[in-house]
């Protein structure tokens, strides 16, 4: 990679627009240095299409989508793309898995937090005898049917956990 400043006069003229990054380039320590958002403002400006790519959840994405000078923004790791209308005062949400397959993924999540919530009232419940608790793989079954734990260890008090095989270097 070049610095930006190599970029011959005539390619950046061309330019439509830049994707970018967010977290530790345009942010640092998990903030919008004034700088940033001025540059932001100025790429805008300009006339070039500022499309920031990150792997956070749709409401941050949304509040980019609406606050910061941006053409869009794409989410989750590119499951999907928000750009707001300011005239029409709209959000467009484009996503990559279909309205089903986001209904389905929803349903999994609900029976995983169930099965989670029910696990922590047990272990809250049994904490003096309880040491250590690992599921692995958690099966979600279809729609109605809860949640399975595949594999599950459970340590008590006085146990120790079993040994990997794996020795310290």
């Amino acid at each position: 990679m070049r610095p930006i400043g190599e970029l011959p006069v005539a390619v950046a003229r061309d330019l439509l627009g830049l994707f970018t990054d967010i977290d530790d380039t345009l942010t640092t320590d998990g903030r919008l240095p004034a700088a940033s958002y001025g540059a932001l403002e100025q790429l805008a400006a300009a006339g070039l299409a500022i499309v920031p790519i990150t792997g956070r959840p749709a409401g941050w994405c949304d509040m980019i989508a609406r606050f910061w000078p941006v053409a869009g923004v794409v989410g989750e790791n590119g499951a999907f793309y928000f750009a707001y209308d300011h005239g029409a005062r709209k959000m467009i949400r484009r996503f990559v898995a279909s309205a089903a397959e986001r209904r389905d993924n929803r349903r999994r999540l609900d029976a995983l937090a169930a099965a989670m919530s029910r696990l922590s009232l047990f272990a809250a419940a049994k904490r003096a005898e309880i040491t250590s608790i690992d599921i692995n793989p958690l099966l979600v079954r279809p729609k109605g049917a809860g949640a399975a734990a595949l594999d599950a260890l459970i340590l008590t008090v006085g146990e120790a956990a079993p040994s990997t095989g794996i020795q310290p270097q």
